[in-house]
């Protein structure tokens, strides 16, 4: 599902988001997914927000952080770790698969490393946002 962004003033940069419901794990399917939908972000989450807010006829602003670059390997495939049916972490498996390959152990620290700032970023933006929109 592809959505345009709206602004809430000039400062935040908009980009049409493709969201979906697993990630794009290599830069190669990250390209793919750009060529096919023009897309310059993904995510999993907005699509499920999104068709929610529409039936029940509520308005949607998503700001989003972005946790890896084009370039970036996921360091750990998604279903290595993470239950889609049940929606959860899987903390055992996550520990086995590092065991198993030890080469992504060093990838996984500086990406969950860069999570804070993410974090960090994306509540800023938000608390900007909420900030703007009162002063209306």
């Amino acid at each position: 599902m592809l959505f345009r962004s709206d602004t809430l003033a000039l400062e935040f940069p908009t980009s049409l988001l493709l969201t979906r419901a697993t990630p794009i794990e290599t830069p190669a399917e990250k390209i793919a997914a750009f060529r096919e939908s023009g897309a310059r972000l993904v995510d999993m989450e907005t699509s499920a927000l999104a068709e929610a807010c529409a039936r029940a006829a509520v308005p949607l602003t998503s700001v989003r952080a972005v946790s890896d670059a084009a370039d970036d390997f996921l360091p750990v495939p998604f279903d290595a770790w993470f239950d889609m049916r049940r929606q959860r972490a899987r903390p055992l498996a996550l520990v086995l698969h590092l065991l198993r390959h030890p080469s992504h152990i060093a990838p996984f620290t500086r990406f969950i490393s860069r999570l804070p700032r993410v974090a960090k970023s994306l509540a800023q933006a938000v608390e900007q946002a909420v900030q703007m929109q009162g002063a209306r």
